[in-house]
């Protein structure tokens, strides 16, 4: 029987997998896009749901879960299966796993500003129409 794997690839699957995950922010990334063609204001309702959501969707499951990424890799780093995967391997994955989490801190820092901006905003205007009974 052939082989067509070496047995320390084996965990590079598991943290490829791991990186997946990251896909469930991108259906509210394409929902604004879609909003945006359709014309939906910024400040419509289903528009700043939908950028609450994606906030919140993109920081579990790109931001909190770093730590037990990173764990995971400190416990596989050295040991013999670590080993088994060439060194160009074992480079590619470690350095873009550190370049996809500073854009990924880059981003979030990006979308929670303008979360709340949106939101900030949202609270002006209900309290401006709450003073005199008007919305500009």
């Amino acid at each position: 029987m052939v082989c067509f794997q070496s047995p320390g690839q084996g965990m590079l699957p598991y943290f490829a997998n791991f990186r997946l995950l990251a896909e469930f922010s991108t259906p509210c990334v394409n929902q604004r896009w879609f909003f945006e063609v359709l014309g939906y204001p910024k400040s419509s309702k289903p528009n700043i749901a939908n950028g609450v959501m994606m906030a919140a969707i993109f920081f579990l499951v790109r931001i909190a879960v770093m730590p037990v990424y990173y764990s995971r890799m400190y416990t596989v780093y050295g040991t013999e299966a670590f080993y088994r995967v060439s060194w160009g391997g074992r480079s590619a994955w470690i350095f873009s796993s550190f370049c996809l989490d500073i854009m990924n801190v880059m981003w979030m820092h990006k979308i929670a500003r303008g979360c709340y901006k949106v939101l900030r905003s949202g609270r002006r205007r209900k309290a401006d129409a709450q003073e005199n009974g008007k919305t500009e």
